[in-house]
């Protein structure tokens, strides 16, 4: 088994600059950096604000080499995110391109953020387009077949007009591999493509118009789970039947190697209108979300398949004591019998093996949603100061997940496969529903002195 650290071999970036922004940047280089938040759905330096957050300004995140959720939630303690099944497991599991900021608040957002966010919530920043035409481009490599690049793009495109155009690639043949007969298929292998275009308009000082736009293509490995027995029962069999977890070398030995892809298509039009009570802002957004996952069953699935031609034939050439290099040495800890009838519903077999005894499992996951936020927020510079507004979304989502015989034929990527199917579907659940919501919100902050601030959210 591959070591799970890896080495970065090689980044290159080169970047197109106007002149004069670059001369600005080195001579303020030693001034103090004020950090702007968006948390309270306004501007506010992050010192003023009464809210436990973690920002990763522009800087940190080049410095830090964030490209992805799961390198800034790294550097943060008691912030997790975790891909067990599958890429897309997490929906905001995507290739970070373009970002200017992150924010991470914790603790319950609910009164700004609405029913999802009890826990926090984490708000991403991209950059906005320039006044002047800037490029940059990076490319990087390393091991396990790691290769990457960007490209972006942004500057004026008239006299109110500005545009900017993102790109990203990422391709990864992971840190494991499949030790069975296709040896060297990746079992946590990566391939992301994603885009991002952004439009600012400005006819006037007081209307602007931010209308953006991505699409992103995901594919990688799925259900890269393995496991030992730890059953106090079976320690009469031997002790490798209680195996402690942390000294164990997991390998990954299966016939169906895991393959996942999510496709997400978004848009969003941003409009504020600044009047001198206050600023209007409008916000619509709509999301487009599609992945199928294939993957080995597990654990022979009751023994379900113990008596099919393809589980039988698997059972004589793939057996525990013609194997062990897949299952280990006999009884440690997985035990597949060669066929017969006294062997038959006996043995004792492991998560994920190499014979079409476990099936195997398909799951999909559709979802289409579009929402829409109206909101009014008072003047900064003012002792009371409040925010109002209105939100509603339509979610309509459909899941998938079908468990069926692996009979050695190949599959179809489809929730249900009739009985003369390649792989005929046994047991199906198929969810299809709609939900709306519709919220309103607010917050109204009071001055108390020079330093304190008395904040009602609702």
């Amino acid at each position: 088994m591959k070591t799970p650290y890896r080495i970065i071999g090689l980044i290159v970036s080169l970047s197109i600059l106007p002149f004069a922004t670059a001369n600005a940047q080195q001579g303020g280089a030693a001034a103090i950096e004020e950090v702007v938040v968006t948390a309270r759905k306004r501007s506010e330096s992050l010192q003023d604000v009464p809210i436990a957050i973690t920002a990763f300004t522009e800087q940190t995140i080049e410095r830090a080499g964030v490209e992805r959720p799961a390198d800034f939630i790294s550097l943060m303690p008691n912030v997790t995110i975790v891909d067990s099944a599958n890429v897309g497991d997490t929906q905001v599991s995507e290739e970070l391109v373009d970002v200017r900021q992150i924010e991470v608040l914790k603790g319950p957002q609910g009164a700004l953020y609405g029913r999802n966010a009890v826990a926090g919530a984490i708000l991403v920043t991209t950059k906005e387009p320039g006044d002047e035409f800037a490029g940059q481009v990076k490319v990087g490599g390393g091991s396990d077949g790691l290769a990457k690049g960007s490209l972006r793009i942004s500057g004026p495109l008239g006299e109110t007009v500005r545009g900017s155009l993102a790109a990203s690639y990422r391709e990864f043949d992971g840190v494991y591999s499949n030790i069975y007969e296709n040896a060297g298929s990746g079992v946590d292998y990566l391939e992301d493509t994603t885009l991002r275009a952004r439009l600012m308009f400005e006819p006037n000082n007081r209307l602007s118009w931010d209308v953006r736009a991505g699409y992103s293509n995901v594919k990688g490995g799925a259900i890269n789970f393995n496991a030992v027995f730890a059953i106090p029962a079976f320690n009469a069999i031997g002790s490798n039947f209680f195996a402690d977890v942390n000294d164990h070398n997991f390998t990954f030995a299966f016939n169906v190697p895991g393959e996942n892809e999510q496709e997400t298509t978004e848009f969003a039009v941003k409009g504020d209108y600044a009047t001198e009570k206050g600023d209007w802002t409008f916000i619509a957004s709509f999301n487009d979300l599609d992945e199928y996952l294939l993957s080995d069953g597990t654990s022979a699935t009751f023994y379900g398949y113990e008596l099919t031609p393809a589980c039988q034939a698997d059972r004589a050439t793939l057996n525990s004591f013609t194997r062990p290099d897949l299952f280990g040495d006999p009884v440690s800890p997985f035990l597949v019998l060669p066929p017969g009838a006294g062997n038959d519903f006996a043995g004792i077999y492991g998560p994920y093996t190499p014979s079409s005894c476990d099936g195997y499992q398909y799951q999909e996951r559709s979802q289409k949603d579009s929402s829409v936020e109206v909101r009014f927020t008072s003047p900064q510079d003012q002792s009371v100061r409040w925010i109002a507004g209105l939100y509603a979304t339509e979610i309509d989502r459909e899941v998938v997940v079908a468990y069926g015989a692996d009979q050695g034929l190949g599959f179809l990527r489809q929730p249900y496969i009739d009985p003369t199917g390649p792989n005929p579907t046994d047991l199906l659940f198929w969810d299809d529903f709609e939900t709306s919501v519709i919220a309103a919100f607010g917050e109204i902050g009071f001055d108390i002195g020079e330093s304190s601030e008395l904040s009602i959210a609702l």
